[in-house]
């Protein structure tokens, strides 16, 4: 029967991890609390050893319910362990009372402290093969051996799966310790590390796995990381049930479509569709373990796990030459393979060879750039990223990005939940530590001080132009845009001059840009070069000189530049109108040419080329492209050789 999702959301979820050396009796206790075998594979049950990750579910109270991952306790094996370790909230250590803490002991315990996990169970197995006197002193001993761990303090049960001896008190004490965990985010981006693949006939590709936060519901479109494969969630089902939705916290099984087997592994992240970043590049903290058999040097060749993913890559310091046994730094791994992950997700790292752990941390940022050895910048930066609240995270974001962001890629890097993002982002603008870019486009984001030095790189820039260009009236928006070290796009460009404007800092005149009060003057030479070319013009209104004659009498002289720049602050002042390329005329004589015009055509129905000519006293090198601007203006109509006056414009 299906359990109805009223009753699943009332329910809080977790997850208990076993641990502990092989053959210490995990798969038989579980087995005996549960009535389920988790050895599943054909090999497992001819050895009679756990080799892969099993998995089955215990309802500790009505409120309450357990999917139980059982891990495979052989040294070979401690990879597949690490696949499921990442979701647990509640450690089982079993310890077999026959031979007490093992290696893979020390082991699972190191790799579930790195992955934060604070609360635990140990369960001492196998009670019915020895004596109480035996049994007192392997007790004595796990706590002597655990009193540095977090399990240090935890309860004791003395347990036999063979006798089912201890049970209900295993099963109340893990109740006790799952009562402390809190509820986990069903708010935050769907997030859920594959550790499991397989196909049914009938149903196609299947995928198993912690959901860490989010939901999942049948229907929903999300993406398969980090090869950000699009799929769709044809079914959910949880503890054996069918689900419409599941929940943070549980152990989820979800049939897919749009993907084949070989297109899924474990190690793969079901996602909202951009919410990560797949990348070869990670920084993180690394806390070394006291164990650890070697020195971390720069470039030491690691096996990284994250999530259910193992991949092969180096270990790159950042604040330190090298990293000693119990102590921490800042590392950037580089990756042999892309993966994803969420900041301050947990980690653990293995030695390439030979293979042990040796130590762990936490994710500050995914997809960085790479860094160097000693970069203390990067040292300052990370150690914000890691340590400081969310509102000085996205502030510290913004701060470094080379141009304003979106919500949708603040959230894809920083991992907020919409509502988090939202509220942070309305807060901090009310603060004055950001500004929102959104006159012209979706809404984007600046820091505060990022974009105070925008404006004040705006102004210097523009200082410069007048004092290279005087005569220019101010620069275009998309040359400015070239000239500033921010990547801010046209229209966020646009809304900051215009705010920039409003605030009297700048002038804008069509698409023209320039500090406030900024005049064209013309000096010296420049004004000697202007009266003689208007004097030109003035002489000669209908015939006047082209920009061939114009060189030829004052480049020399003036220089080509100097005379190209009077020109353009002529037409721009508008003394001087351009008909056509290198074709001008005085202002004065286009507007007399047209009283003409107008007079003309409102007493004859159309006019030539030849007319026109005649009515000026000029030459049909002047008169047509005349003509043709006034054809551009909208002013006359042309038809065949004759034009027209416009409707607009005979009155």
């Amino acid at each position: 029967m299906s359990e109805s999702n009223g009753q699943a959301e009332s329910v809080k979820n977790i997850i208990i991890g076993t641990a502990g050396h092989i053959d210490h009796g995990k798969t038989t206790l579980i087995s005996a609390l549960t009535g389920e075998d988790t050895d599943r594979l054909k090999e497992e049950k001819e050895r009679g050893i756990s080799i892969d990750l099993g998995f089955t579910d215990l309802k500790l109270s009505e409120s309450i319910r357990a999917g139980i991952i059982d891990a495979p306790g052989h040294e070979k094996f401690v990879k597949n362990m690490l696949a499921g370790a990442g979701g647990v909230d509640l450690a089982l250590l079993v310890i077999a009372a026959d031979e007490g803490v093992m290696p893979q002991t020390r082991e699972h315990l190191a790799i579930l402290e790195l992955l934060s996990v604070e609360r635990g169970v140990i369960a001492v197995s196998k009670t019915d093969t020895v004596d109480d006197e035996w049994l007192e002193l392997v007790v004595s001993d796990i706590r002597d051996q655990l009193q540095d761990s977090f399990l240090a303090e935890a309860p004791l049960v003395k347990v036999s799966g063979v006798e089912k001896q201890g049970l209900d008190q295993l099963k109340n004490k893990l109740l006790e310790q799952a009562e402390k965990i809190p509820a986990k985010d069903a708010e935050s981006s769907t997030y859920m590390p594959v550790d499991r693949v397989f196909t049914l006939k009938g149903y196609g590709t299947i995928v198993t796995g912690t959901l860490f936060s989010g939901t999942l519901k049948t229907g929903e479109n999300l993406s398969l990381f980090p090869r950000e494969k699009e799929v769709r969630i044809r079914s959910l089902q949880v503890h054996n049930e069918q689900r419409d939705t599941a929940l943070p916290g549980e152990r989820v099984g979800v049939n897919l479509a749009g993907i084949d087997r070989g297109e899924v592994e474990r190690g793969d992240v079901l996602a909202e569709p951009g919410s990560l970043t797949s990348t070869r590049f990670i920084d993180c903290r690394l806390n070394l373990l006291p164990s650890a058999p070697l020195i971390l040097e720069h470039g030491t060749r690691i096996r990284f796990h994250i999530g259910a993913r193992e991949v092969i890559g180096r270990a790159y310091m950042i604040d330190k030459e090298e990293i000693f046994p119990g102590e921490s730094g800042l590392v950037q791994y580089r990756l042999e393979e892309k993966v994803v992950a969420r900041h301050l997700e947990d980690y653990v790292v293995r030695r390439y060879s030979p293979v042990t752990t040796i130590g762990g941390g936490e994710v500050i940022e995914s997809n960085p750039p790479r860094r160097k050895k000693l970069d203390e910048e990067a040292a300052r930066e990370l150690e914000i990223k890691e340590q400081g609240s969310p509102a000085e995270r996205l502030t510290l974001h913004l701060e470094l990005s080379e141009a304003p962001l979106s919500r949708s890629e603040i959230k894809k890097e920083l991992g907020f939940s919409q509502t988090r993002l939202n509220g942070l982002l309305e807060k901090l603008e009310k603060e004055k530590r950001i500004v929102r870019l959104d006159r012209y486009q979706d809404p984007r984001w600046m820091e505060f001080s990022i974009y105070e030095e925008l404006r004040g790189e705006i102004e210097s820039k523009l200082s410069d132009y007048h004092s290279r260009y005087p005569l220019r009236r101010g620069v275009s928006r998309a040359e400015l845009r070239s000239q500033i070290s921010y990547r801010a796009n046209i229209n966020e460009l646009r809304e900051i001059t215009e705010i920039m404007e409003k605030e009297g800092r700048l002038d804008l005149e069509d698409e023209y840009i320039s500090l406030d009060g900024f005049e064209v003057e013309f000096f010296d030479e420049a004004e000697k070069l202007k009266e003689k070319i208007l004097e030109e013009f003035e002489k000669d209104k209908f015939t006047p000189p082209d920009r061939q004659d114009l060189g030829e009498k004052y480049g020399q002289e003036y220089g080509e530049n100097l005379l190209s720049e009077v020109i353009n602050a002529l037409e721009e002042k508008n003394d001087l109108t351009r008909v056509a390329e290198n074709i001008y005329f005085s202002t004065e004589a286009v507007k007399l040419a047209q009283k003409r015009l107008r007079e003309y055509l409102q007493e004859n129905e159309s006019i030539e080329v030849a007319e026109f000519r005649d009515i000026l006293n000029s030459s049909r090198k002047y008169s047509l492209p005349l003509l043709e601007y006034f054809d551009q203006k909208g002013f006359t109509i042309r038809k065949g050789d004759k034009r027209y006056l416009s409707g607009e414009k005979s009155r």
